[in-house]
């Protein structure tokens, strides 16, 4: 089910239509629909919450209230989070401190190494020695390259 808008995700839930195991889609560009929709999701709570480009709604300077108390205390209204972003030095410090694992692609912004330099410093060199389409992923000091995913 894809929404363009939290007011027609909010009839669907209020319809009693959203079940647990089911994927929905909101396409939004609005820092206050996000912020209602992080509302909606730990009011609703059991769900899987996927951020694309989550550096649009969560910065080192700038977050809404609802994500934040979300990323902290998503645990106890079990939640999942998953999120993307291509410049993770440009994610709020909130979010990365409550991330269990990353999956990096290659990087070459000084930034974005110096970012995970701090996290381990065997990380940069990792990244640039990543082949095309390849990717590392990083769990609490555990380093693994991974091959491209096959879909054939």
């Amino acid at each position: 089910m894809r929404f363009f808008d939290v007011s027609s995700l909010l009839d669907y839930i209020i319809e009693g239509k959203l079940t647990i195991s089911q994927p929905v889609c909101i396409s939004i560009f609005d820092q206050d629909a996000f912020a209602l929709l992080c509302e909606v999701v730990i009011t609703h709570k059991d769900l899987l919450f996927v951020v694309d480009e989550v550096d649009f709604f969560d910065s080192p300077s700038s977050q809404a209230r609802e994500f934040k108390k979300m990323i902290h205390y998503s645990r106890h209204y079990s939640i999942d989070i998953i999120t993307t972003s291509r410049r993770p030095a440009n994610i709020s410090r909130d979010l990365t401190s409550q991330t269990d694992a990353f999956s990096i692609f290659r990087i070459t912004e000084k930034r974005d190494l110096d970012y995970f330099y701090a996290l381990n410093a065997e990380l940069p060199e990792a990244i640039r020695a990543l082949q095309e389409h390849h990717y590392i992923e990083y769990d609490h000091d555990r380093i693994e390259v991974r091959n491209p995913i096959s879909l054939a």
